[in-house]
């Protein structure tokens, strides 16, 4: 199990890691992983090792336990403050704290092996038998260089500290297939782990992935060119997982089209994310000044660009002082961005439509 999610920490039955546990009559798990400190990613996280026999305990690294506590205490309240709902973050931090105690008492019963994992980490081997192929579980993210900057300031005591900077980023081998779970790494973490990938031994085993779940929700700082290449080769049969952030607006709409380029198909977590993914038309005005046979082709020439799929939506993309932006893509034999005026929401094309 990798990462978790619960919206009530004291009710399990909105925890859907817990409940798909449970509904399967799973009493053991042989890993427990939390790739860093955000709580979108570990709160609720007790709830499973309160409930379940936790073999193994993986962890992001920048922190020891004691430190995590003392940050919880002190140096982390600040950004608490600045959280919509500051009572919602004091308890998801609480939970924080409540994991790894849980986690640290295991440890000292001999009942949990911790690993706080460097780059290129095997965390997991196993060997094949009849029906069981070989296969292992492998550590490509963050870079050498983003976790000790990380560890430096946090050490430090910083309030402010990137913890996408030291996710964790997974590759699970099995057999002859390959699964890769990407965390909240970002571009410029990737770019290290190449540049780092280049000089150092052993190299990151990065190889054709069958399923990713998309880096940091789908934004478009989470897509890495070099990454996906090497993830998916030239032929799109890489399934991609996109799991959304709405409160941040992600997955965006170019980090979406950037991954649908790559994959023959793209599954969303989330169906409340469908409302911006794809949001309705946008009413289409034409100036009125427009002689009317050429505000009849504008239209018919719409019609035929929603028909062909050249255009399945126009919708803003900006917002700001009443008026948005709109995009009429170049397959529509066009790329300009159209302004309107308010109301936002209607958009006269007529400049942007070629009839």
């Amino acid at each position: 199990m990798v990462d978790c999610y619960a919206k009530e920490l004291g009710d399990p039955s909105t925890n859907p890691v817990f409940q798909f546990l449970r509904e399967r009559k799973v009493k053991k798990l042989l890993f427990v992983c939390l790739t860093h400190p955000h709580d979108d990613h570990y709160r609720g996280m007790s709830q499973l090792l309160t409930h379940f026999q936790v073999q193994n305990f993986w962890r992001f690294a920048g922190y020891s336990d004691q430190g995590i506590a003392e940050a919880a205490a002190g140096a982390w309240q600040e950004q608490i403050e600045n959280e919509p709902d500051v009572d919602e973050a004091r308890s998801s931090l609480e939970d924080l704290v409540r994991t790894l105690r849980l986690v640290a008492e295991g440890a000292a019963q001999s009942a949990i092996v911790v690993a706080r994992p460097n780059i290129t980490h095997v965390l997991y081997q196993w060997t094949g038998q009849p029906g069981r192929p070989d296969g292992e579980i492998r550590v490509v993210a963050p870079s050498q260089f983003h976790r000790e900057r990380y560890t430096t300031r946090a050490e430090a005591g910083a309030a402010e500290l990137r913890h996408n900077d030291i996710s964790l980023a997974l590759i699970i081998r099995y057999g002859q297939r390959s699964v890769f779970l990407g965390g909240d790494v970002e571009n410029d973490n990737w770019d290290a782990v190449f540049r780092e990938n280049r000089r150092n031994r052993p190299r990151v085993a990065l190889g054709r992935a069958a399923v990713i779940k998309v880096c940091h929700h789908g934004s478009a700082n989470g897509f890495h060119l070099n990454l996906w290449q090497r993830l998916c080769g030239r032929s799109k049969k890489t399934v991609a997982v996109i799991t959304p952030y709405q409160r941040f607006g992600h997955p965006s709409r170019q980090g979406l089209d950037a991954v649908a380029r790559f994959t023959a198909r793209v599954y969303v977590t989330n169906r409340t994310a469908l409302s911006w993914l794809n949001p309705a038309p946008v009413p289409v005005l034409v100036d009125p000044t427009t002689p009317p046979g050429r505000q009849e082709r504008i239209r018919q020439r719409l019609a035929h660009l929603h028909r062909t799929g050249a255009i399945r939506t126009i919708t803003p993309i900006e917002r700001h002082d009443g008026r948005c932006s709109v995009h009429v893509p170049p397959t529509a034999r066009t790329g300009v961005a159209v302004d309107c005026a308010a109301p936002a929401g209607a958009v006269d094309l007529t400049a942007a439509i070629p009839v």
